[in-house]
């Protein structure tokens, strides 16, 4: 029961008894009235909790009823609401309003009257909450987008966001030091959504308000949003062309877009370079791909670049064609060259498969014995054709390494050639002069050293010193045998020629051909008829023959059956011992020339 119920009870109490004295003596003299008037106790009651910035004000107010009397009113204040009450000085209106909180304290009043059994009364407690002044815990950050991005920026806030209602101003400005404005698009709102339709820089912020005591302005750092334009693709996938085993890679090489997130390849492959694309054997997330190259053939490659960057889209390569062939290897080897000092035949090499990887590059080495102590050829150049040196006759082995820069591209070895430098051709036995009867058949020769292949090629002139022709039925031989069916003199020559290369042509000497009519004699002295004893001279004249010619006198006693020689009648003249019977005289003449005495 409360301290009203009591003194209502004792008032009524007090009054029935008055009533009785009243009644009982009616008939005495009745005093003044004495009117006593009963009020409730003090009560107070106070309102006003609210959150407040750091430094700001708010107004409390108390509502006090009841009590008589001199009546005050005194705010008291604690730091946690229970304990630690204390009055606060001048503070006895029924409005309080704190200056500068800066940490939250509860507040009370108390309410006491002077009135008899007035008791004082306590409040209700109120808080004034202080909460830090609107900080930014996370500042708005930048964006890297592609064109058509839709990445949002935004801002949170600490302290004084309990306060009131906290209001946002976006900002854009073109350099991030000046000449801000109003964002394109920006809303009240905690989070903004910068525009992307052209490419570009900007730079934005904003700055958060709160309304409540005391809760000032905070502006965030600038955020700079680079919107690039969508991915392309700057350097394509270049084709391969690499041996079995080559490792070439093929890259690609983007352009805008790259930076906005991360970035995918998806490297295909397909026969055709025009449909059936399929995941490449052994293609990874990389900018490079590594085709396989164990077996010969071709195929073609694209990649697919995609951005995880917000806008940007995926970007194909032109498709890539990539050719791998077979180790290089020798279709025709260097062949073997016999040539004459001075010659210039060349070797070389053809290769087949791995000529088309790269530079091929050609080593000609030279050796004495082809079996070993192999060095740099002599005169030899980057080609697969060389030209041994053909200055001093000898022998001299050759080959050439054919080497091929293609990507798995290996050398190759040719077999050995061998070359033989041989002299110049050399007359060494010129043809002779013939002087020879008709039907003679005496034959030219000549003899010959160095030289490949020689031929020999014989010519007649009729003066020795031009107009030479072929000479008549003759062959390629080293001999010739004029014709001697006509006397007279003809000039002979031999033209000695050689196939083999450097060998030049070398003309004999020229060699005169006579032929003369076959021996024949003539006895001038006419028959004669004479006396026993008498002596007679006989006259022989001969003509034609060549080479050692012989007269040789001869007499027949029978009358012209048999003849035999006379002993030592050999001169053109003869004369007879004394005669004494009939004998008949003739006279031989004989020459040793080819054709002469056939």
């Amino acid at each position: 029961m409360n301290h009203l119920d009591i003194f209502k009870k004792i008032a009524f109490g007090l009054l029935l008894s008055l009533s009785f004295l009243s009644k009982m003596n009616a008939q005495c003299s009745t005093s003044n009235e004495v009117s006593i008037t009963v009020v409730n106790d003090p009560t107070i009651s106070i309102t006003g909790a609210v959150t407040i910035c750091s430094g700001g004000t708010a107004t409390l107010t108390a509502t006090p009823a009841g009590g008589t009397g001199t009546c005050t009113i005194q705010w008291q204040s604690s730091p946690d609401g229970s304990t630690g009450w204390a009055d606060i000085s001048g503070a006895n209106s029924t409005t309080y309003a704190p200056v500068s909180l800066t940490t939250t304290t509860y507040y009370r009043a108390t309410y006491s009257c002077t009135g008899t059994d007035c008791n004082s009364a306590t409040s209700n407690v109120q808080t004034l909450t202080v909460v830090p002044n609107l900080t930014i815990q996370t500042q708005p950050q930048p964006i890297t987008e592609c064109v058509g991005g839709t990445t949002s920026m935004s801002v949170v806030l600490t302290g004084g966001t309990g306060t009131g209602t906290v209001s946002y101003t976006w900002e854009q400005s073109a350099t991030g030091s000046g000449g801000w404005s109003a964002a394109s698009g920006g809303t009240n709102s905690a989070t903004y959504t910068p525009p992307s339709a052209t490419a570009g820089t900007m730079y934005y912020r904003v700055t958060a308000s709160a309304t409540g005591n005391g809760c000032s302005s905070v502006i965030s750092s600038n955020a700079q949003v680079d919107i690039i334009p969508d991915m392309t693709i700057q350097t394509q996938p270049q084709p391969i062309t690499e041996c079995v085993g080559g490792t070439t890679t093929m890259s690609v090489v983007l352009t805008s877009g790259t930076g906005t997130g991360t970035i995918s390849y998806t490297w295909e492959q397909s026969a055709t370079g025009s449909g059936g694309w399929s995941a490449a054997s052994g293609g990874t997330n990389s900018a490079t791909y590594t085709p396989p190259s164990a077996t010969p053939g071709t195929m073609y490659y694209r990649v697919t670049a995609s951005a995880t960057g917000d806008g940007c889209g995926s970007v194909t390569s032109g498709s890539t064609l990539v050719t791998i062939i077979p180790d290089m290897t020798i279709q025709t080897q260097p062949q073997p060259i016999t040539e004459c000092v001075g010659g210039t035949l060349s070797m070389n090499v053809v290769l087949t498969s791995g000529t088309g990887t790269g530079t091929i590059s050609y080593t000609w080495e030279q050796s004495a014995t082809g079996s070993g102590g192999w060095s740099a050829a002599t005169g030899g150049t980057n080609s697969a054709t060389y030209t041994p040196p053909s200055a001093t006759a000898g022998t001299m082995y050759y080959r050439v390494t054919a080497s091929a820069t293609g990507n798995g591209c290996s050398s190759v070895i040719s077999s050995n050639a061998q070359v033989d430098i041989i002299p110049d051709i050399v007359i060494t036995a010129q043809p002779q002069d013939i002087t020879e009867c008709l039907d003679g058949t005496i034959a030219l020769s000549v003899t010959t050293t160095g030289g490949i292949g020689t031929t020999y090629t014989w010519e007649q002139s009729a003066t020795g010193t031009g107009g030479w022709s072929a000479a008549p039925g003759a062959t390629n031989s080293v001999t010739y045998t004029p014709p001697s069916t006509a006397a007279g003199t003809l000039y002979y020559r031999v033209v000695v020629s050689s196939a083999g290369n450097g060998c030049g042509p070398q003309t004999s000497t020229t060699a005169t051909i006579v032929v003369v009519a076959k021996p024949s004699v003539t006895v001038t002295t006419p028959n004669q008829i004479v006396c026993i004893g008498a002596v007679l001279t006989l006259n022989a004249t001969p003509s034609g023959g060549t080479g050692t010619c012989t007269i040789q006198w001869q007499n027949s006693t029978d009358g012209g059956s048999t003849w035999g020689p006379i002993s030592g009648a050999i001169n053109n003249t003869y004369t007879t011992p004394p005669l004494g019977a009939n004998t008949k005289y003739r006279a031989t003449f004989t020459c040793n020339g080819n054709g002469c005495c056939n």
